[in-house]
């Protein structure tokens, strides 16, 4: 049976966070999803813990490969998704054990959008575990159309949206250590400008002083934000582009 749902979760050497991960997609309360859980080469267990649950648990999938990078590790996984919706959640990160349900009564309520963007909450703001209660479905149905003016506000990065996997599978991330996935996500609504925005607690993010964006500032990452910043432009005034999958 086609799952609704396919999370992606690119995972590169998060052993400690990566069971609580893991755990918050194993505590919702919505079935219909699958896990895809692409392994990047990492050196620190956690492609064990990976297999670990997969065994455990069918609807995880797990794909090992060569360090390729985030970028690769979720094109990868995109290309196995066999879900409607597509979610990209991080491997040290955590989902509210009702997000799926809330999201897949959303997206009926909502027709027509092609992608629903909600906040994320970082870890100074939100203890793992003492989830909010959700607000009504009704009081969420925003639906709305993106224009030049408002795709800024909207794009916030691929953890904090679900797209319809057909829209998702038009493009690709490209290979950037930051930015890549805020640039992914502006070329989908600028694509597609029929959008769903929400305010609701359903995403964990945590602050972690070696991750990409709060670790060392190296001229490759200078560089890289140069280059994802230029896209972004290039976006806004040529109407996206990206490469297909």
């Amino acid at each position: 049976m086609k799952p609704f749902f396919s999370i992606i979760i690119p995972v590169y050497n998060v052993a400690p966070y990566l069971r609580e991960c893991l755990d918050s997609v194993l505590a919702q309360t919505f079935g219909g999803w699958e896990c895809i859980c692409v392994d990047d080469g990492s050196t620190d267990g956690s492609g064990a813990i990976l297999d670990e649950y997969a065994a455990m648990e069918a609807r995880f999938r797990v794909i090992h490969q060569a360090n390729a990078g985030v970028a690769g590790a979720r094109n990868r996984g995109l290309n196995a998704a066999r879900g409607e919706w597509i979610w990209f959640v991080d491997g040290d990160d955590a989902i509210h054990p009702e997000a799926l349900d809330f999201l897949a009564r959303l997206v009926k309520a909502s027709k027509g959008a092609k992608t629903i963007s909600f906040t994320t909450q970082r870890e100074d703001k939100q203890v793992l575990g003492e989830w909010e209660e959700l607000p009504d479905v009704a009081q969420c149905v925003t639906t709305d159309t993106i224009d030049s003016q408002t795709l800024r506000m909207h794009c916030r990065g691929v953890l904090g949206a679900i797209v319809k996997a057909e829209v998702a599978k038009e493009f690709a991330f490209e290979p950037y250590r930051l930015g890549e996935d805020v640039l992914y996500h502006m070329r989908i609504l600028w694509a597609h400008p029929e959008t769903c925005w929400l305010s609701a607690p359903i995403y964990f993010y945590r602050q972690r002083s070696d991750s990409a964006v709060n670790g060392k500032v190296t001229k490759e990452k200078v560089a890289d934000l140069l280059a994802t910043g230029y896209e972004e432009c290039a976006a806004l005034q040529g109407g996206g582009g990206g490469r297909v999958l």
